[in-house]
């Protein structure tokens, strides 16, 4: 037999060595005496001794995490009979033994965020409570309670936001933020939904052991002025019935890479640079003063008749703290071009310390956002750009962070690389001279005014964090066990108090992503059957077609009118962060008929993910699988092509593919982006 987990060969015996392929009418390979026998492969072989009824063999794994997912798993068993004059039978039943068993009681993955926030104002003691949008039913701001501030406040602003695509790989996010004018702080805090600990804990079992094995979790980063202390309370607690002391929340709590201060300009010595262009397009630079920081200026050739300048001033800057120095650095538009082109200017270097040298990959993107201050004019746009500060990096080589739009007042700049497009070019770039260096530019795209200014603070890449705390972290006082223990369904309230300060117009902020609450049972050890022996799940059939080597029309299976064979397929890879539709393109294997196959409506490719079509030249059955292609490959090359709907070719092979061998693939790496045989 062989037995695959997912499609992935986990064990075989009297089937050849581990990956040999076997055709549907292979025979068992043992044998009481040698053979020649033709009908075996291979055909000649040393003789073993058939083996009797076998019970209650056991075949060891590996990892369960390394052949499980979440959802549905398949197990299947390819028999192979040795007498195909005898009958055979297989059984078998799918087992894990864990060390420790980890069970999720509570998930928020922020997926649902939608951009709606809650606001708290606290002025003079009187506080209010507004909500900007609707919170997606069952999400953290629909079920948590509101924000708190004490009534000793003068003037306090707490927000809570549910955002898209500033979560962890761009998901949805959570984010607490705090804004004030009093220079003292009073309480004030956030509170998220109930934690349910029923079924897994029944009302009054909980002990302090199980603390130990209870653990918040969740990925965080935070503004550099930014702390927040993590509590744990249950409804409506007297106050000695709360959990404190746990692990705070700040830029530098939590485990992962550390992340570099902020550029702050709090050294400026008011170090002026100009540039000027005159209308024939002769530049010139001069610079007054000390500038401490690596800038330069940006202008396409087509600019001229403008002239803008670079300050690190100390003045004007962003800090939340009275005693902070105020520094910042201007970049003014002096004199408006008579001829516009993109203009702008650069700031090195930011470190990006999550990504591996020379080995960046998309995935590494995710690991962390560039963040900083900005004011601008209301209305007016910069385009922000990412480039390597090694090189002399072209406009292929940079990546799109987006814009940034002015309000008149300060605001945070949170921008994510990991949703930015042109990937695949910049990372080529960047590993090739093995550095996480990298330099911001920002570009104004369209005409602005003479006298327009923009004004950054705080710059820096922000790495996110993962907080894993055990609740035994903190002291475990017996009131508040007692209080856990008394309500008749268990529940823990968590409670982000505010610890910093953050001065109006500053604010201070940590987002969260993928915030769980765990528990493990230690040392679980016995045995739990996943699929047992004679599973009602269990489907049989005999061998139709070869068990590895190509694909098969699941479908084809269900109907005795269509015996199954392999098709041809086609394989299209999406490797951008957001989903691809494909709703009207078409694939084709003839020039003169570019939309030989079109994709029907709702054909999309999910992000860093694949889309499987085969060319086996017949509708679709009922109940496919797969996309079925009007058309089959020629084995020894052709053509291919896919085209956009307006009919515009995005990726061919013009001179044809090579003449295909079995068990090998014809396609583009998606490294190197070269095509071969894969």
């Amino acid at each position: 037999f062989i037995a695959y987990l997912n499609g992935r060969e986990v064990a075989r015996a009297n089937a050849g060595p581990p990956g040999h392929f076997l055709s549907a009418d292979q025979k068992a390979y043992n044998f009481a005496l040698p053979t020649t026998n033709a009908a075996y492969t291979p055909n000649s072989q040393p003789g073993t001794a058939p083996s009797a009824t076998s019970t209650g063999l056991t075949y060891p794994l590996g990892r369960v995490a390394d052949f499980l997912h979440l959802g549905e798993n398949l197990l299947a068993l390819h028999l192979i009979n040795r007498d195909p004059n005898l009958s055979a039978r297989i059984d078998a039943q799918l087992e894990i033994i864990p060390a420790n068993a980890t069970s999720t009681l509570a998930l928020h993955s922020f997926n649902d965020a939608n951009d709606s926030a809650a606001l708290h104002r606290n002025l003079a003691g009187l506080t209010s409570n507004s909500l900007l949008g609707s919170f997606p039913p069952q999400s953290w701001l629909d079920l948590a309670p509101p924000a708190f501030s004490a009534p000793s406040w003068s003037d306090l602003t707490l927000r809570s936001d549910l955002l898209r695509h500033l979560g962890f790989a761009a998901s949805g996010a959570l984010r607490y933020s705090y804004s004030q004018t009093d220079p003292t702080n009073q309480p004030a805090s956030f509170s998220g939904p109930s934690l349910p600990l029923s079924p897994r804990f029944p009302p009054g079992s909980l002990t302090s052991a199980h603390l130990a094995n209870l653990r918040l979790n969740f990925r965080f980063r935070t503004t550099p002025n930014a702390a927040f202390a993590l509590r744990l309370d249950t409804p409506s607690p007297p106050p000695s019935a709360s959990l404190s002391g746990l692990p705070p929340l700040t830029p530098s709590s939590g485990s992962g890479p550390a992340s570099d201060p902020p550029e702050t300009f709090d050294d400026a010595l008011n170090g002026l640079r100009v540039r000027s262009i005159s209308a024939s397009g002769t530049g010139a630079t001069n610079t007054s003063g000390t500038i401490r920081n690596t800038l330069n200026f940006n202008a396409d050739p087509a600019f001229r008749g403008g002239s803008f300048s670079l300050r690190e001033t100390n003045a004007s800057g962003s800090s939340a703290l009275p005693s902070d120095p105020p520094g910042a650095l201007q970049f003014d538009l002096l004199q408006a071009p008579t001829t516009f082109a993109p203009f702008g200017f650069s700031y090195q270097p930011l470190l990006a310390r999550s990504w591996s040298p020379g080995a960046i990959t998309p995935a590494q993107l995710a690991s962390g956002v560039f963040q900083f201050d900005f004011r601008l004019p209301q209305g007016l746009r910069f385009h922000v750009y990412l480039e390597p500060t090694s090189g002399a990096p072209t406009p292929a080589d940079r990546l799109s962070l987006g814009p940034i739009t002015g309000t008149g007042s300060w605001s945070t700049a949170t921008l994510d690389p990991s949703s930015s497009s042109n990937q695949t070019a910049f990372l080529a770039y960047l590993n090739s001279f093995a550095s996480t260096s990298l330099s911001l530019l920002f570009r104004a795209e369209s005409p602005l005014p003479t006298g327009t200014r923009l004004t950054l603070d705080n710059l820096t890449f922000s790495s996110w964090r993962s907080y894993r705390s055990p609740l035994s972290a903190a002291p475990t006082p017996t009131p508040f066990l007692n209080a856990l223990n008394a309500l008749p369904s268990p529940l823990l309230l968590p409670t982000f108090d505010k610890t910093g300060t953050a001065l109006a117009p500053a604010s201070a902020s940590a987002t969260l992503d993928d915030f769980s609450l765990t528990y493990t049972t230690p040392n679980a050890g016995s045995p739990a059957t996943l699929l047992p022996f004679a599973a009602s799940g269990w489907s049989y059939f005999p061998g139709l077609a070869e068990p590895s080597g190509g694909l098969v029309e699941p479908a084809d299976f269900r109907s005795p009118l269509t015996p199954p064979s392999f098709a041809d397929w086609i394989e299209l890879f999406n490797p951008d962060p957001s989903p691809v539709d494909l709703s009207n393109w078409s694939l084709t294997d003839d020039p003169l008929a570019p939309r030989k196959f079109v994709f029907p409506p709702g054909s999309l490719i999910p992000p860093s993910a694949t889309l499987l079509i085969l060319a086996d030249n017949r509708p679709s059955p009922s109940g496919a699988t797969y996309l079925h292609a009007p058309f089959n490959l020629n084995s020894t090359g052709e053509f291919l092509a896919l085209l956009n709907p307006q009919g515009a070719i995005v990726d061919s092979l013009d001179h044809g593919y090579p003449p295909q061998s079995p068990f090998y693939s014809w396609g583009r790496d998606p490294s190197s982006l070269r095509w071969g045989f894969l």
